[in-house]
């Protein structure tokens, strides 16, 4: 074979190899694309959530800043209402210290949380003496009413959020006097907000209610009833709170007073609420039965009974219900030791 075959030969072989090589990887160059490709796509799926979320989240409500109090203050005596981005405290400075007593908790100051600037502020009087704080009442404070209560030592104010304005101080009312026992009658407890009422306790005087549909001018509820429980000589009190026009809710509040009066629940007597007579006779606003006529059911009126020394609606037999007042108290007396 000469020497150019050779040559030619040879250069033919390299240019058929050349050719082929790309072919015979194939499999393990289409392995390498996929790979990323599938890293590629895991990725994408992992970022999209985040993306999604990034979306969802409303530009418009700022995060609350850490609004530091400067002042000196009580850890109850802060609240953050944070669907108006609002920081709500109590504290004592310089300006309201006394010289004998000491601090007193009486400032009043709102703090928008955007930018931890006052929005608001009030130096509140002494109630009773200067070292009796007031203090910041979490549990009444709801967005669809936007207040929160303030307890002081004999009375109570409340700020609304939505037009940043303080009411008070609002001066419990009762159905009858109480005489104080000790220096201690008369202080506020347990304040509490059921729809759109504001009640509360105070030592050894009752219960109180006040109606603050309209926020700018609450006005005073007095129970229509009060019963003397004959063991303690402690009261239970009814109030008939109207809910809509006409249809009221009978509660019966259970006060704790050898808690100081700051255990209170409200006790609802009707499964819901009533068209009923809001009127007590003064005669027997101390009776233990208290029967009221129910006008929910247009072709028929009935009576419904609460019974004051257990706080229960009395469950009344059908035939009964319809009877007259008389003839109903006549049953009480008979069906009800």
């Amino acid at each position: 074979m000469s020497l150019g075959y050779k040559i030619t030969f040879l250069f033919t072989l390299c240019l058929f190899f050349a050719c082929e090589e790309p072919g015979t990887n194939t499999s393990d160059t289409g392995n390498n694309i996929s790979a990323p490709a599938s890293n590629q796509g895991t990725d994408a799926l992992q970022e999209s959530p985040t993306e999604s979320s990034q979306v969802d989240t409303p530009s418009s409500v700022p995060e609350p800043k850490d609004c530091a109090v400067a002042d000196i203050h009580h850890k109850k005596n802060i609240f953050l209402a944070k669907d108006v981005a609002q920081q709500i405290c109590i504290v004592a400075n310089q300006s309201t210290h006394d010289k004998e007593l000491g601090d007193s908790h009486r400032i009043l100051r709102i703090v928008d949380t955007k930018d931890c600037l006052t929005i608001f502020e009030k130096t509140l009087p002494v109630d009773r003496s200067p070292d009796f704080p007031y203090y910041l009442i979490p549990q009444t404070y709801e967005p669809k009413n936007g207040i929160i209560a303030i307890q002081g030592y004999s009375s109570a104010y409340y700020y609304n959020v939505k037009n940043e304005k303080l009411t008070g101080p609002i001066e419990p009312k009762f159905l009858n006097e109480r005489d104080a026992v000790d220096p201690q009658s008369g202080m506020v407890k347990g304040l509490k907000v059921w729809e759109h009422y504001l009640m509360g306790h105070c030592v050894d005087y009752g219960n109180f209610a006040f109606d603050i549909a309209d926020p700018n001018n609450p006005k005073p509820v007095l129970p229509v009833a009060e019963y003397k429980i004959p063991k303690t000589e402690e009261y239970n009190y009814l109030f008939l709170l109207e809910t809509k026009n006409g249809f009221y809710q009978a509660i019966l509040p259970t006060t704790d007073i050898d808690a100081g009066g700051n255990m209170f629940d409200l006790d609802r007597m009707f499964r819901q609420a009533l068209k009923i007579n809001n009127k007590v006779a003064r005669n027997v606003q101390n009776n233990r039965y208290i029967i009221l006529n129910d006008n929910s059911d247009p072709n028929q009126a009935r009576k419904v009974v609460i019974d004051m020394f257990s706080k229960k609606q009395v469950d009344l037999p059908d035939n009964v219900a319809l009877l007259k007042a008389g003839e109903v108290l006549n049953w009480l007396s008979v069906n009800n030791q």
